[in-house]
């Protein structure tokens, strides 16, 4: 019974999450979706007639399922390995950088699991070529979704439990992450020089928030961009809900890995005195190209995958070009005027350094 006591202990986290994530498969037994119908009944879908891509019939005309079942199955393989990351996670032992990598990952995928299903009513055309929008798409049904969500609230706050032992926020974090994310804002409102009719625009509301990555690290720098910036900007923006998975959540989600190498650069600094002088400036703006790079590579997949989602009629090549009129320009201009500011941010960090904090009571009892 001790054994029991302490194993449940030990692995309270673990057991919780594994009771969420069987639970949820529970709820693929209900209708998913219901597509409406001349005579107002409706033709209602669950989950597994989606997986297998099935034809419907929608007013005495039979439809395909088979390309909409590919986003819930890809959906599917993201939920599934957020769990297996999480168990991974409970066999590793005195690494807890590697298990906050991993949590992370494991909350980045189920984030977007649940924007697939959430709005995966909206997402599942009828008629080969209709976009989204039409009377012809389902909407996911009340009941569906209200537990969907309920269950991943619960399994997201567990995982940002894990992710926070380490990224706790301070009072002045918070306030300064609020502050340059209104910047932000702000210069994505009101600054912005518009590209492209539905939606498309150059800005430099990316440099703000490569300042909350550079000070306060990668996480925070993902957690203002991708979540904070990204949903105020998507409601402001006015495209509609469906948009922000792809086009907010994961396009914007590579902004913090500005952080990552900025920071690199400054423990290899912090060992090498004799070079800070020389290499030190060039080293910086090495790694905010580098940085360019990554963030421009993922604002393509986040804004195509959503492109080839939203407007199936759209091919991959036009849904290429017509993000490359305004997001290599936007991104390089924000790092161009990110290493412009180079002097002044190095001296902030100098002067208002970000404190280390010690480790938690947690990590100093697993790493004993």
């Amino acid at each position: 019974m001790e054994k029991i006591k302490n194993f449940i202990k030990n692995y309270s986290f673990e057991i919780l999450f594994t009771i969420l994530f069987l639970g949820l498969f529970f709820i693929s037994f209900l209708n998913y979706a219901t597509i409406p119908t001349s005579d107002g009944v409706g033709v209602n879908l669950n989950l597994f007639e989606l997986y297998s891509g099935i034809n419907v019939t929608v007013d005495s005309e039979i439809y395909s399922l088979k390309s909409a079942s590919i986003p819930f199955i890809l959906g599917l393989i993201f939920y599934l390995i957020s769990f297996v990351l999480v168990v991974i996670n409970s066999f590793i032992k005195d690494k807890r950088k590697i298990q906050y990598i991993l949590y992370i990952v494991s909350l980045i995928l189920l984030v977007i699991f649940g924007f697939i299903y959430v709005l995966g009513g909206l997402l599942i055309p009828v008629i080969a070529g209709v976009p989204v929008g039409d009377s012809n798409l389902g909407t996911t049904n009340l009941g569906f979704g209200i537990y969907l969500i309920v269950f991943l609230i619960f399994m997201g706050i567990l995982l940002f439990s894990k992710i926070l032992e380490r990224n706790q926020y301070s009072i002045k974090e918070l306030c300064e992450t609020a502050i340059l994310v209104a910047v932000a804002v702000v210069l994505d409102q009101f600054a912005k020089i518009p590209v492209q009719a539905n939606g498309g625009s150059i800005s430099l509301s990316a440099v703000p928030l490569f300042i909350i990555a550079i000070r306060y690290g990668a996480f925070k720098g993902f957690m203002a961009s991708s979540l904070f910036f990204g949903f105020i900007t998507c409601l402001a923006d006015g495209y509609g809900i469906q948009t922000y998975p792809f086009d907010y959540f994961v396009a914007l989600s590579g902004y913090g890995i500005i952080g990552l190498f900025y920071n690199l650069n400054t423990k290899y600094f912090e060992k090498h005195t004799e070079k800070q002088n020389k290499l030190k400036i060039p080293g910086y703006i090495i790694s905010l190209i580098i940085s360019g790079i990554i963030i421009m590579i993922v604002r393509y997949i986040g804004h195509i995958i959503s492109g080839l989602i939203l407007y199936p009629t759209m091919s991959l090549l036009d849904n290429f070009i017509y993000q490359s009129t305004y997001v290599p320009l936007s991104v390089w201009t924000s790092i161009g005027v990110t290493i412009f500011l180079l002097g002044p941010i190095m001296y902030i960090n100098k002067v208002y350094p970000v404190k280390k904090k010690e480790m938690s009571k947690v990590e100093n009892n697993q790493n004993e």
